[in-house]
């Protein structure tokens, strides 16, 4: 009987744990990102404003995984928005997180701007929405 009662209970502690690894295994990852935006104001051709560019990155913050971090980085729908106006437009990053967009129809439109990261969900990973400090355009 004790045998038995063995076999039982330590069946009953391996249930338990596996259990709990596939409790584990099932949660999501959520990641926090941020982002960051530059203006480049075009210099050497002619017109200028022709080779003007917004360019930024988006990095992947927090306690995860380098595959979820990199899966938060790369491809990643970035929209640009002047503030009070509405969107600008929008890019997707590389395999860096690095993103760029011309900047030739903000001439027309100078002022402040941010990029927005969207919030981008793959199998269990889910990369959190962040949004820019805003920066003057022209």
């Amino acid at each position: 009987m004790n045998r038995v009662s063995a076999l039982v209970l330590a069946l009953v502690a391996m249930l338990a744990v596996s259990g709990i690894a596939a409790n584990a295994a099932k949660k999501k990852q959520r990641i926090s990102s941020k982002v960051s935006l530059q203006f480049e104001q075009g210099g050497n051709g002619s017109p200028y404003y022709e080779e003007a560019a917004f360019t930024g990155k988006v990095q992947a913050r927090g306690k995860a995984s380098r595959k979820a971090k990199r899966a938060c980085r790369k491809r990643r729908t970035v929209v640009l928005t002047q503030v009070g106006a509405g969107r600008f437009g929008q890019a997707e990053t590389n395999g860096k997180g690095r993103f760029r967009l011309s900047a030739s129809d903000a001439y027309n439109a100078p002022g402040r701007y941010t990029a927005t990261a969207l919030r981008k969900k793959q199998g269990k990973i889910v990369c959190k929405k962040a949004t820019s400090k805003p920066v003057e355009a022209f």
